[in-house]
């Protein structure tokens, strides 16, 4: 299953976008900290089959694609 989020902010600049998973990334406008929040997201995502990913042109907005996993109940 796939659930993608999209807004229609300024996006994300390629360097922005290639280094926002990192632990503590900062954005280039104003040097704020993002924290963990993605990076634990992803990984979360990933240890259960899925992955998160943004997708961004630097005037187009920015997307959040969630790819989860989807197995049978276990009932």
């Amino acid at each position: 299953m796939q659930i993608e989020v999209e807004d229609d902010g300024p996006g994300l600049s390629e360097a922005e976008l290639e280094g926002i998973f990192a632990p503590f990334a900062k954005d280039q406008a104003g040097g704020q900290e993002h924290g963990l929040g993605l990076i634990t997201c992803r990984q979360i995502a990933r240890e259960h089959g899925g992955d998160l990913r943004l997708v961004s042109g630097e005037e187009e907005g920015l997307c959040v694609i969630a790819e989860l996993a989807v197995r049978p109940r276990s009932d």
